[in-house]
């Protein structure tokens, strides 16, 4: 009797969630309640953001601020959004995994916006990479290739080259970045 089909798997292959080495932006190919289990595993804070209400850049970042609980002195803002990220005292774990979900629909509406918040989010996963802290991001769909533009720059910390970048909207008043 051949018993090997009993250890094929059964989805998409999930990273070593507690390899910080490996971390950062991934498309979400297996189920996201296959993720939060792999991550319950690894002891590894598990976090789901919905951005299917996402129209704009600040419902955008009220959608990571509620999801990620960011404190009461978040500013709103895209050099907040990072400070934050680089930060999160406030949830204290061995590591973290963010599933994006409706990030399709969050690109349709919020465009460059979605591209801004994942290129800091890779910046971000980059620094906790640098901690040996792992930090996943896994989103459902997004702008792939500026998706793997940006983890790329983030892990070798050199912006530039070849690779696209996406600039910061330009300062509002009473705001930064």
């Amino acid at each position: 009797m051949n018993t090997s089909s009993a250890a094929a798997p059964s989805g998409p292959a999930i990273p070593d969630l507690a390899c910080a080495a490996d971390s950062g932006l991934r498309p979400l190919s297996a189920s996201a309640v296959a993720l939060r289990a792999a991550a319950a595993r690894a002891s590894l804070r598990c976090i789901r953001v919905d951005l299917a209400a996402c129209a704009d850049k600040a419902s955008l970042l009220e959608c990571f601020a509620r999801a990620l609980r960011f404190p009461d002195w978040f500013g709103h803002n895209w050099d907040a959004f990072d400070d934050c990220l680089r930060d999160l005292s406030w949830l204290p774990a061995q590591g973290y995994v963010l599933i994006l979900e409706h990030a399709p629909d969050a690109r349709a509406r919020c465009g460059e916006d979605c591209a801004i918040a994942l290129d800091i989010l890779a910046e971000a996963a980059a620094i906790w990479r640098d901690e040996s802290v792992p930090f996943w991001v896994f989103y459902d769909g997004c702008d792939e290739a500026a998706t793997a533009a940006s983890a790329a720059d983030a892990a070798d910390g050199e912006p530039g080259g070849e690779t696209p970048q996406t600039a910061a909207p330009p300062p509002q008043s009473g705001s930064s970045k």
